[in-house]
């Protein structure tokens, strides 16, 4: 699944979303998802915003963007 950009709205601009299946719980409240790098997975920390219709906003992430390839189980 490929990490997708919808329509931006004045109030927020462009937002990364992914498929709430994507995410990994860690520890306390942080999550993660597995993203293609090079032919390998790479666990990329992430925060998260809004949820809805089984997709969630990635708000902050540690390198993720458009076009990402992410795991979804």
């Amino acid at each position: 699944m490929q990490v997708i950009i919808p329509n931006a709205d004045a109030s927020t601009g462009e937002t990364l979303i992914v498929p709430v299946t994507a995410l990994i719980a860690s520890a306390g409240s942080a999550y993660a998802v597995e993203a293609v790098r090079g032919g390998k997975l790479v666990r990329v920390p992430v925060s998260i915003g809004l949820v809805s219709d089984a997709q969630v906003q990635i708000t902050k992430s540690d390198g993720l963007k458009a076009g990402d390839k992410v795991v979804v189980s």
